[in-house]
């Protein structure tokens, strides 16, 4: 299972929990290129058809984080994932110019909680 997202600028580090469960940290992505964070063995028995995402930015984040989506492969290598999350989130004024309805402003050090649907 995958937490995949888009990130652009600092968002490595950010620390990612699962429906409470602590995952890691956000790899190393730029460019707002595709990225994913591995789920862990422990947390995958909490995954339900809705899935609470908790990220914690790093101190001093300007980065934004979008295209949030969960993928699992069941038994018998079936592929699901959760509806995409189309909400760009952004610590910074970075995207500001592009006027997007879909663009959410962060207040620095604020975290990302949002809720990802299997439907």
């Amino acid at each position: 299972a995958l937490l995949r997202c888009c990130a652009w600028d600092n968002m490595v580090g950010a620390r990612v929990w699962l429906n409470g469960i602590e995952m890691g940290t956000l790899p190393l992505t730029g460019g707002f290129l595709p990225g994913h964070i591995d789920v862990p063995q422990r947390a995958l028995a909490s995954l339900q058809m809705e899935n609470r995402v908790h990220i914690e930015p790093v101190d001093g984040c300007r980065g934004a984080l979008g295209n949030l989506v969960l993928e699992v492969v069941l038994p018998g290598g079936r592929h699901v994932r959760t509806q995409v999350f189309e909400d760009i989130y952004a610590w910074s004024d970075q995207w500001d110019a592009w006027d997007l309805a879909t663009v959410q402003k962060m207040k620095q050090g604020m975290p990302l909680t949002t809720v990802l649907s299997f439907r």
